[in-house]
């Protein structure tokens, strides 16, 4: 029988981050699990290490790549958020997922949660302020 982390895994369709998320986010690359990847002004060594990850696989995941800016960037997307939950659940949206298909576990906006890694924890909680407000127009 497989574990409960295994059937989670299994269950995976991707992830969305921008890279930081760690041991997390460099297993999801070992497993090809197709990963939702967001550039932001900071993130080009966190970037850099996740590509190399993924060129070393047998089996390199697909990438999607998102950005917040308000132009067109030619193989990338903008579906919206400020954090990768809020991110998640634009993405989700945008490919056209119904509302009340989407569950939110363990979101919060009121801490810094463990997968923030090392973060300027007042900034943190502003963007989490933002997500909070994207959720609720989006209404969950």
């Amino acid at each position: 029988p497989s574990s409960t982390s295994e059937k989670a895994w299994s269950r995976l369709a991707c992830v969305v981050s921008d890279a930081d998320g760690g041991s997390g986010t460099i297993e999801a690359v070992k497993r090809a699990i197709p990963i939702v990847l967001h550039a932001h002004g900071d993130n080009r060594e966190d970037w850099e290490g996740l590509l190399e990850q993924a060129k070393s696989q047998a089996e390199p995941p697909d990438l999607i790549l998102t950005h917040q800016t308000p132009r067109d960037i030619p193989g990338m997307h903008n579906p919206g958020g400020f954090t990768d939950g809020d991110r998640a659940v634009c993405f989700l949206l945008a490919l056209g997922v119904e509302r009340d298909r989407i569950s939110l576990l363990g979101t919060r906006t009121d801490i810094v949660g463990r997968w923030s890694g090392n973060t300027d924890e007042e900034r943190k909680m502003e963007k989490l302020t933002w997500m909070s407000r994207v959720l609720h127009m989006h209404g969950f």
